[in-house]
C-alpha cells in the first residue's frame, strides 16, 4: 500500500450520490467523507482518533464512535486487524494520482520526451503497426447520469460492491421482500448497463405508488428489475401528498 501524499485526486459525484444518497444521514455522510479525505490526504489507513474527527466534523466523540461503527458494519469503511480505518476506493484514487505524478516526473527528467521504453514501442508501432504495450491515458471522462457503469467496474461509491448496493440501497426501499436470491441475480444483471441512481429513483417511485395498496399485486423485485420497470412512466393513480413526512425519501426524519 502506498504511503505517498496526493495533492489532488479524481472525484466521481454520481457514484458518491448513488452510494450514500438515501442510505446515510447528513452527519454520517460528513464523517464518511472526512474519513475518506483523511485516508487520501495521508495516503494510508488512519487511526480511529475520535477526538480528532469530532473536532474536524464539529460533533461529539461519542457520535463519531457510533457513526464509525455503522460505516464499518455497512461496509463503507474497513477496519484492519491493527484497528486502523481503511477505504479501498480512497486508497486506489491516491495510488492513481501518485502514478500520474511519477509519470509526469519521469517525462520531465527527459525534457518532456518519452522514456526509451516508450520510444521503442513507438518504433515497433511504426514498423509493424502494433505496440508491445497496451496504450494508457490519464484522461478521465466526466461521469454523467447518462453513462452506464461498465461491467468490469465491480465497485462504486468508494469501494461499495454491487452486492452492497443491493443489500444497503435497493432491498431496503423496494416495497416487496420476496425471492431475494432471484432479485439479487436480476440486480447484478441490470447494473451492468444501468445506473444505480436511476434504479433507486424508480424503486422509490414504485414504493410510493404501492403504498396502501394490496401487497399481493405488488411486483416481485426480480420481475420488476428484469422488466426495467424503473423506466416506466409514473402511474396516473399516484396520489401526491402535501405532507412531506409521507415521502419515503424523508423516512425517519422528524
Amino acid at each position: 500500500m502506498s504511503n505517498g501524499k496526493a495533492r489532488r485526486v479524481d472525484y466521481h459525484p454520481d457514484e458518491y450520490i448513488a452510494g450514500v444518497g438515501g442510505v446515510l444521514r447528513a452527519d454520517e455522510q460528513g464523517v464518511y467523507w472526512m474519513l475518506c479525505s483523511l485516508i487520501m490526504s495521508e495516503g494510508h489507513a488512519i487511526e480511529q482518533n475520535e477526538r480528532r474527527i469530532s473536532a474536524l466534523c464539529g460533533i461529539r466523540p461519542s457520535d463519531v464512535r457510533r457513526i464509525i461503527e455503522k460505516l464499518v458494519t455497512t461496509g463503507k469503511i474497513s477496519r484492519q486487524s491493527d484497528g486502523k480505518l481503511f477505504q479501498k476506493r480512497a486508497q486506489s484514487e491516491v495510488e492513481k494520482s501518485l502514478k500520474r505524478i511519477q509519470t509526469a516526473s519521469e517525462n520531465g527528467s527527459n525534457g518532456g520526451r518519452p522514456s526509451k521504453k516508450n520510444k521503442l514501442n513507438q518504433r515497433n508501432e511504426q514498423e509493424g503497426g502494433f505496440s508491445n504495450e497496451k496504450l494508457t491515458t490519464n484522461h478521465q471522462p466526466p461521469t454523467t447520469n447518462h453513462q452506464p457503469i461498465l461491467e468490469e467496474d465491480k465497485s462504486s461509491s468508494f469501494g461499495q460492491s454491487i452486492e452492497d448496493e443491493f443489500e444497503n440501497s435497493f432491498w431496503p426501499r423496494y416495497p416487496r421482500k420476496a425471492a431475494k436470491g432471484a432479485a439479487l441475480r436480476a440486480f447484478k444483471a441490470v447494473r451492468k448497463k444501468h445506473e444505480l441512481a436511476r434504479i433507486l429513483e424508480g424503486a422509490d417511485r414504485y414504493a410510493s405508488e404501492r403504498k396502501g395498496q394490496d401487497p399481493k399485486y405488488t411486483k416481485q423485485p426480480a420481475s420488476w428489475l428484469n422488466g426495467l420497470c424503473w423506466l416506466d412512466e409514473p402511474s396516473s393513480q399516484t396520489v401526491v401528498s402535501d405532507d412531506w413526512r409521507s415521502d419515503p425519501v424523508y423516512a425517519g426524519v422528524e
